[in-house]
């Protein structure tokens, strides 16, 4: 019976053995078979993505020729064509690498055939727009670009695009089968956890309790895995397989929930880059909200210049005071929007009569025309000569008809006469909308100031004419009159045909009553007075389709079906087209046969000044989009795909030299910007220019392996300029000279005098400059098309900015260049000689009138006087004195320079032998409450009057040199006797002030400082 057991034990041994070694057999070739397809599906997925990099590599570039052909057609640049050659060999390379490598794979050969067909027809059309670009034939450029260039394009973007999708779903393919894959490598472990557990079960049973059991912890815990739970089984403290197996599954186990977490911290991540993303897209919104602000205020601003030119022409042409008064004031309150005006005038010049000589819009009963006297504004506009606002209640007479108003805003303005003397007053008044004419208060002064320059030049040719008509006889009076009269139409022939516009006037037959100079120079030589208006319709008719219509419209009008009309249009005249707009009024007399005026208005410059504006524009948008799309292109290439670490370093420096090269062109855009717009500031300072340009030439020394090789004075050469921008002209040139001589690596750098011009010359040994090219080195956006310069970056703008900036520094800059062998560009500035200061009455004020006055106030005394109105050019002159110590200085606190006057009284101390050196600070703010003056320096604060800083400078020189005493704070005078004891210093007598009390020094004794810091005596 043991026998018996023990061989049905042997089999079921031996059954088992075999059932464990074919499954172990099983799932090893299955494992085997699932890693293998893992690496071919790997190495597949690989393959694709690779084959993926290449299409999108070749439509980017494609899209680049495609750029560059657009740009070239628009504006005719040659660095576009150098563009579309060299990014057409690359795609064509990169076509045909793709077409070997992938161009025997099933369902690619027919899509490479195709896009290698649609290239060769896009080759031949852009061969054949280029020679239409040179031709300039651009309506059949047009004609070709809209028939078969952009459906070209548009085809190879759908071969792109269906290349593209293929190549995903592809990968999208692959991914599924890995995924399938994983999915069984994860189904093996639990084959093999039944299946031992099967053998087990076979085996023996009481196995179940230390195998069966232990697998069906396992089976659940993977079930809990596969649902997304993690959790460790407890290990029994077991050694064999199942003890091991329960380990695997733990630390199986452990790294699923790792890696789980680690995705959840990734998808973190992503939602916080998407965050920042959206912070700068509100960043990009509000940098936009702030230039629109600041177009607006530009419109506001052209509005108002607008509005006092359009009243400029209102104030001429008017022979009778009453005529200008009842055309002026009314056109005033138009442009202004107010509501009502009174000119007030002094009758005798004395302030003991006025009148109003002209008053619109203000009730009319209680109204005096005469004053004796004025009072409240109207008396104080006389005394202040400011402007006065006031805001009153409105009286019941000036409510009204509806009685709406409640307020009115009162606006006194003084009228002065050349003299500068105030003879009247202008009150404006709104009631409708105070806050309106508050906020128009520039533009107010601007036309009053106007007006105020016409009445008084009108006032003048009346008071001219009544005495020419009280020295005169009667029959002279007629001639004068008809004289008179005979100049003033001339005078209107004169203004109407100095009038830029065409003006014509015809009647309804076609006769033209009246014809202006520009009209006969502008439209035809054969138009006058008294032809008929069918010769304009000729000169219309081949003048093109918009000209051909303007006629048939013309026609019309006159004929009677239509008052006005108002057109623009493009007149073709020969090989040249100007722009016109047309103007036409009818002019209807009582009694008389309606007439019309015609005026064309000749706005060729204007549309010139838009081509060019729109051509600026798009060169910028053009430049900026450039940087920017590398940087979105490698940047998507970064967030979206798996990149290895050299190409990341890679892609991350071209992110890199893009951004710097985007800064770069924006500051140039905005320094030019603010130069032509005039809102440039500079700070001229005298500078060592030796010393300027060796700072210059060190941060260039060694760059790009050039040399410069200096040649600096043996003296200081001075200039007055702005150190900021004279450094960045150099560093433009010193850059031009290095990147246009590659292969020549000396730069010569010079400095001489000439005269009273101060000179740079820089000189570089490489390229050169092309003749053709000279005469437009220093335009906007310019550079020169050459072979050699291809690869050379920038924008155009750096000569540009540096012609700028040396014409607003007073100084110029020049060329010499020969082609091939190099070129020297020349910086001037007048030179600055420093003045001493050595026994003379130094005057810094940057005030130049008063200034002069101080000046000329102390040379009426015979004195010898120096002035200068920055800090700078004061401590310079300090520093070039090899004498003794001013006589005198009259210092400014707030100066235009860097520093201040402080700065100069700071200077002048430095000095050992000039502290005692007599000092006048003068200022318009009040005495600082730190500031103690000293018997050698005053503070006199603005406005003061010449006899009182006279009286004050010859006081202070005539005290000559201190007498050794000490002034100090108030304190115990057995405290202070004990203080100069303990020094060894001897005194004399001892006064008290109210602040101070003073020591005379004995002889002796120690020879203290004449000006000391109080805070010293105290220790």
């Amino acid at each position: 019976m043991v026998t018996q057991r023990q061989t049905l034990t042997g089999k079921v041994t031996a059954a088992a053995y075999r059932l464990m070694i074919a499954f172990a057999i099983i799932t090893v070739a299955v494992t085997l078979l699932v890693n293998r397809q893992t690496s071919r599906l790997d190495e597949r997925i690989t393959g694709q993505i690779e084959q993926l990099n290449r299409i999108q590599d070749m439509e980017e570039v494609f899209n680049g020729i495609v750029s560059a052909f657009r740009g070239y057609a628009a504006y005719g640049r040659g660095e576009f064509l150098d563009d579309i050659g060299s990014n057409k060999s690359e795609y064509q390379a990169m076509v045909q690498r793709y077409a070997n490598s992938y161009g025997s794979l099933e369902g690619e050969a027919q899509r490479i055939r195709e896009l290698q067909t649609l290239n060769s027809q896009y080759w031949r059309v852009l061969k054949n727009a280029m020679d239409l670009k040179t031709m300039n034939d651009m309506k059949s450029l047009n004609e070709l670009s809209q028939n078969q260039a952009t459906p070209l394009v548009r085809s190879i973007e759908r071969e792109f695009d269906l290349l593209i999708n293929q190549q995903r779903q592809s990968v999208s393919d692959l991914v599924q089968q890995n995924k399938s894959i994983n999915q069984m490598i994860v189904a093996v472990p639990v084959l093999l956890f039944a299946g031992t557990g099967l053998i087990a079960f076979l085996l023996i049973r009481y196995l179940r309790r230390h195998v069966i059991e232990p697998v069906h912890q396992m089976e659940t815990a993977v079930a809990r895995i596969g649902q997304g739970h993690y959790s460790l089984i407890q290990a029994p403290g077991r050694e064999d397989e199942i003890g091991r197996l329960i380990s695997g599954i733990n630390h199986m186990t452990q790294e699923l929930q790792d890696r789980s977490e680690e995705q959840e911290r990734n998808l973190r991540h992503m939602r916080d880059q998407h965050d920042e993303l959206e912070a700068q897209n509100e960043e990009i919104q509000a940098q936009q909200m702030e230039q629109e602000e600041t177009l607006a205020k530009l419109t506001k601003r052209e509005a108002e210049l607008s509005t006092i030119n359009l009243y400029q022409e209102v104030l001429t042409g008017f022979t009778e005071m009453s005529h200008f008064l009842e055309k002026a004031i009314p056109a005033l309150l138009d442009a202004l929007d107010q509501d009502a005006a009174l000119v007030v005038m002094d009758r005798r010049g004395q302030g003991t009569g006025y009148e109003t000589v002209y008053a619109s819009g203000y009730p009319q009963q209680g109204f005096a025309m005469n004053h004796d006297g004025l009072f409240g504004p109207a008396q104080r506009i006389f005394s202040e000569q400011q402007p006065l606002f006031r805001t009153r209640e409105l009286s019941e007479a000036e409510a009204g008809v509806h009685g709406a108003y409640r307020k009115a805003f009162d606006q006194y303005y003084p009228l002065a006469d050349e003299q500068n003397r105030v003879a009247g007053f202008l009150l404006l008044t709104a009631y409708a909308s105070p806050a309106a004419a508050q906020d128009n208060v520039q533009v107010t002064e601007g036309l009053v100031r106007q007006f105020a320059l016409a009445l008084f030049a009108q006032l003048a040719g009346e008071e001219r004419r009544r005495q020419s008509a009280s020295l005169e006889l009667l029959n002279e009076e007629l001639l004068t009159e008809k004289q008179l009269l005979a100049d003033q139409r001339d005078m209107i022939q004169q203004v109407v045909d100095s009038i830029h516009e065409a003006i014509l006037m015809c009647r309804s037959d076609g006769h033209i009553t009246f014809v202006n100079k520009q009209a006969s120079r502008l439209l035809s030589q054969g138009l006058h007075a008294g032809s008929s208006v069918e010769l304009l319709y000729r000169q219309l008719e081949s003048g093109g389709a918009a000209a051909e219509a303007v006629r048939h419209q013309l026609a019309a009008n006159l004929a009677g079906e239509a008052a006005e009309y108002n057109e623009q249009f493009a007149w073709s005249c020969g090989s040249m087209v100007r722009y016109y707009e047309l103007y036409m009024n009818t002019l209807q007399e009582k009694g008389h046969e309606n007439r019309y005026l015609i005026v064309f208005r000749d706005r060729t410059e204007e549309e010139k000044a838009d081509q060019a504006k729109n051509e600026f524009v798009s060169i910028v948008s053009h430049e900026l989009r450039t940087p920017l799309a590398s940087i979105l292109g490698f940047m998507e290439i970064l967030l979206n795909r798996d990149v290895k670490p050299e190409k990341q370093k890679k892609y991350m420096e071209t992110i890199y030299k893009e951004s710097h090269r985007l800064s770069n062109l924006i500051n140039d855009f905005l320094d030019l910007q603010r130069m032509e717009s005039g809102r440039q500031v500079y700070m001229k300072v005298p500078l060592d220019l030796g010393s300027l340009t060796a700072d210059v030439c060190a941060q260039w020394q060694g760059k790009e392996g050039h040399r410069l090789l200096l040649k600096l004075p043996d003296r200081p050469y001075y200039v007055l300029s702005d150190a900021d921008r004279l450094t960045q002209v150099l560093h433009n040139i010193i850059s031009n000279a290095i990147k246009y001589s590659p292969h020549s690596p000396d730069i010569d750098v010079s400095i001489r005098l000439e005269g009273d011009q101060c000179y740079v010359d820089i000189t570089d040994y490489g390229l050169g400059i092309p003749e053709e090219a000279k005469a437009n080195l220093f335009t906007k956006f310019y550079r020169v098309d050459n072979t050699d310069r291809r690869q050379i970056g920038g924008t155009g703008l750096g000569l540009a900015i540096v012609k700028e900036i040396m014409e607003d520094l007073g100084g110029g800059v020049t060329f010499v260049s020969r082609f091939g062998e190099g070129s020297t560009f020349t910086v001037s500035l007048d030179s600055y000689q420093p003045q001493s200061v050595s026994g003379r009455i130094v005057v810094v004020e940057d005030d130049e009138n008063l200034g002069r006055l101080i000046g000329a106030t102390f040379e009426n005394r015979n004195y010898d006087i120096v002035r200068f109105k920055t800090a700078e050019e004061a401590l310079l002159g300090m520093e070039i004195s090899d004498g003794g110590p001013p006589l005198l200085l009259i210092v400014d606190i707030q100066l235009g320079g860097i520093l201040n006057g402080w700065d100069v009284v700071s200077g002048l101390l430095e000095q050992e032998t000039w502290s005692s050196a007599p000092v006048i600070v003068s200022s318009v703010l009040e005495r600082p409450g730190d500031y103690l003056e000293k018997p050698f320096e005053k503070y006199l604060q603005k406005p003061f009057t010449v006899e009182r800083l006279l009286e004050l400078g010859q006081s202070l020189i005539g005290q000559g040199a201190p007498q050794g005493n000490i002034v100090l704070p108030v304190q115990s005078e057995t405290a202070v006797k004990e203080a100069f004891a303990e020094k060894g210093i001897p005194i004399g007598d001892l006064q008290v002030d109210n602040d101070y009390m003073k020591v005379d020094l004995q002889a002796g004794g120690k020879d203290p400082a004449s000006r000391t810091d109080p805070g010293q005596e105290n220790e």
